[in-house]
């Protein structure tokens, strides 16, 4: 479980480019590594630029894991928030409240 993600230190033009094509694409042109891409209007394949296509991989998957934490996290509030609303409901008086008046 993750709150925060790193973000790949790669060239700004390289992740535009990464984003463009997806994750999908990318981890299929990093799979067969002799598939090529159009990077600033030149082709290249995903074997030149490996280090940065994993790096970038690897931020998305972290990305992805955080904002699962992050719903987690929401929903445990939540469900604790409506726990407190129903034992409030149902008793009134207990000693943990504060008294009105």
């Amino acid at each position: 479980m993750r709150w925060f993600y790193r973000t790949a230190k790669i060239d700004q033009e390289l992740r535009t480019t990464f984003e463009q094509y997806g994750v999908g694409t990318m981890q299929s042109l990093l799979a067969a590594p002799a598939r090529q891409f159009v990077h600033l209007g030149k082709v290249t394949s995903a074997a030149q630029h490996r280090e940065e296509l994993l790096s970038w991989l690897k931020e998305q998957y972290d990305r992805q894991d955080t904002k699962e934490t992050w719903s987690l996290t929401m929903e445990f509030a939540i469900t604790m928030l409506v726990a407190l609303e129903v034992v409030h409901l149902l008793w009134p008086g207990a000693p943990f409240w504060p008294q009105a008046g």
